[in-house]
């Protein structure tokens, strides 16, 4: 898990999301496919989160 959540990797998730606003900005690319980039970006680095969270509300 820490190679998904490294130094490198979240700068080039910052990198991506500049991107996607960029294209937004341009209408290169719509709202409905930004949001779902970000959520995809979002999961994966607050995975562990997710999961902890979802377990102590288990117990």
């Amino acid at each position: 898990m820490d190679l998904l959540t490294n130094g490198i990797a979240r700068s080039a998730a910052v990198i991506g999301i500049a991107i996607l606003g960029y294209l937004a900005w341009f209408g290169r690319i719509t709202g409905e496919t930004c949001g779902k980039y970000i959520a995809g970006i979002v999961l994966v680095f607050g995975g562990t989160t997710i999961v902890d969270m979802i377990i102590s509300a288990v117990k």
